[in-house]
């Protein structure tokens, strides 16, 4: 990028799982875009007073693995770390039972490749820096399918976090989508819109507390943004209990509210006993995938070929959440991969840690 003034000088570190730092000399920002299970990223999140909205802020110094340590002065945008369980503090439409970070990131393996067996200034020599064409993407630092693996694994060490959204019907999912690459990523939710209350560590409010908030289906993450959304799947509208009640079997759904959702299962009351409107393909005629239970009904399971299934052991619903610029869901142009995950749906009183 030596063409553009605004950068003066670019550094680009290696580490273990080739996460990218960019730094910027002479007083500019200096961006730390690492997910490093040696660098303090989980502290990179200061809750505001009474907003509790996501802000890229400062963490500190350390040495990233497999390159040199930071300046002082360098600053960092990382996972927010947890807020305190007690939100009796957060304005109105912010409580949430569930929160999940997204840190949206991506790389460019040959520019990569240079740094790492010719140094960074061989990097900067070569003029690769002013066409950055990124063929590997992130959601914390990972890519599919290893976003959907536990938190912590070993086969990970310096990719600590996961990206596995998990709720209950009713329950209010807290979005936390970071923008830390270069480029914008339309981070596409199936399942349900999601109600921006917060963009840049401002609460979207005016005279009444996130009356500016406005849904999605998909959150168009740029650079260097935060957003927070909240999104709520009750599985209302869609024609058939969920449930897979019918009737004589003893089931029954209070309505409460608006909504008509049942107090406790979070059921819409209003498909009750209603059958599934289609007639489900013979078992052998299928092809399942690894999150399917068997059954279309959340927390039942069914017969299913030897090998198939295997990852929904909950019998929950399954969701893909994806960048929607198709070529981020590939791992160097094998698909799929990238910026990928799954949001489980998990049936009622099913923990979720």
């Amino acid at each position: 990028m030596k063409d553009l003034s605004f950068f003066d000088n670019i550094k680009l570190y290696v580490g273990f799982a080739k996460s990218r730092i960019a730094q910027i000399e002479q007083g500019r920002i200096k961006l730390n875009a690492v997910l490093n299970g040696h660098h303090p990223a989980a502290e990179a999140y200061t809750e505001p007073p009474d907003d509790g909205v996501t802000a890229i802020t400062p963490s500190g110094s350390e040495c990233v693995e497999g390159g040199p340590p930071d300046d002082e002065s360098m600053t960092s945008s990382g996972p927010p770390s947890s807020p305190p369980a007690n939100q009796s503090g957060n304005p109105a439409g912010s409580q949430y039972e569930q929160e999940y970070l997204f840190f949206l990131s991506e790389m460019d393996s040959e520019l990569h490749d240079v740094v790492e067996t010719q140094g960074v200034q061989a990097a900067d020599d070569s003029g690769r820096l002013a066409y950055y064409f990124p063929n590997y993407w992130f959601i914390n630092g990972r890519n599919a399918p290893d976003t959907m693996a536990e938190a912590g694994v070993p086969r990970l060490p310096t990719q600590p976090y996961n990206a596995l959204p998990k709720t209950h019907p009713g329950d209010r999912v807290l979005m936390r989508v970071v923008g830390g690459g270069h480029d914008m990523h339309p981070f596409h939710h199936h399942g349900q819109h999601a109600r921006v209350i917060a963009v840049d560590g401002f609460p979207l409010s005016s005279t009444t507390p996130f009356d500016l908030s406005h849904e999605v289906f998909t959150i168009q993450s740029l650079p260097g943004q935060t957003v927070d959304a909240i999104l709520r799947w009750t599985g209302k509208g869609l024609g058939w209990d969920i449930y897979g009640h019918k009737p004589g079997d003893g089931s029954a759904c209070t309505p409460t509210g608006p909504e008509h959702l049942d107090a406790t299962t979070h059921e819409s009351c209003d498909d009750h006993l209603k059958p599934l409107p289609v007639v489900l393909p013979e078992a052998l005629a299928l092809t399942n995938g690894p999150f399917y239970s068997g059954s279309p009904f959340l927390g039942k399971v069914g017969l299913m070929p030897p090998g198939d299934g295997g990852l929904n052991p909950n019998a929950g619903y399954t969701y893909m959440w994806h960048s929607h610029s198709e070529k981020e869901i590939t791992n160097f142009d094998v698909f799929p991969g990238g910026m990928m995950t799954m949001l489980i749906i998990e049936p009622p009183f099913t923990p979720i840690p």
